[in-house]
């Protein structure tokens, strides 16, 4: 199972946020939970938050990945990190909050 430090991971990783060393004029290396991997630059994934976070949810609830990343791990609807729902956060109507904003959107209140 994924902690929330991999899926973190995942997620820059698929926003195109990883760090990559370049070897060549085409090829990257990168790093993900300690393995590396090698790849034409024009192959890393380049999506939006939402694009990456949609990807993590499907593979959570649509393809019951639960046990892989489980389903507590939620986007902040404000700030936009991820966060687990099950120790810290809130929501108000549809919308999710990490502790921080969730503190801030009481505050406000």
């Amino acid at each position: 199972m994924l902690n929330l430090e991999q899926t973190k991971e995942l997620y820059d990783f698929l926003r195109g946020e990883s760090e990559v060393n370049i070897k060549s004029n085409k090829g990257v290396e990168f790093e993900i939970n300690k393995s590396k991997f090698y790849t034409k630059k024009s192959h890393l994934p380049r999506m939006t938050d939402e694009q990456a976070f949609l990807v993590i949810y499907l593979l959570q609830e649509a393809y019951n990945f639960e046990d892989f990343i489980p389903d507590h791990y939620e986007i902040c609807s404000q700030c936009g990190e991820l966060y687990d729902s099950e120790l810290e956060g809130g929501t108000t109507g549809d919308e999710m909050y990490c502790g921080d904003c969730y503190t801030e959107e009481e505050n406000e209140d």
